[in-house]
């Protein structure tokens, strides 16, 4: 069952997220809106939901990153790194050591 306002939510969340990284955002839906959005967020081409058509849109090839997706694999490392660290040491220590 779909929600009435869920095409247009996923929409705004992928409005956010062009203007979160700066970039243009192209969503192609089979169900839903499909959408060409710039990076201030902008749609520039749509077709509504149920609507069949096409649509063109040219992006800006950029070959820099942004701060976002440069930090975020190496948070997502660390995160694991800690996780299997932590992991082993409750596998590993004996039951008086793991007292908190």
């Amino acid at each position: 069952m779909q929600i009435a306002h869920s095409p247009e939510q996923q929409l705004n969340i992928e409005r956010i997220r062009a203007v979160e990284m700066g970039r243009s955002v192209v969503v192609a839906a089979t169900t839903g809106i499909s959408a060409a959005i710039d990076a201030n967020g902008v749609v520039v081409e749509s077709l509504g939901d149920g609507e069949v058509g096409s649509f063109v849109y040219a992006t800006p090839i950029l070959k820099d990153r942004t701060p976002a997706s440069f930090i975020a694999p190496w948070l997502e490392l660390i995160i694991c790194v800690f996780t299997l660290i932590t992991l082993a040491w409750l596998m590993l220590a004996k039951p008086s050591d793991r007292q908190i």
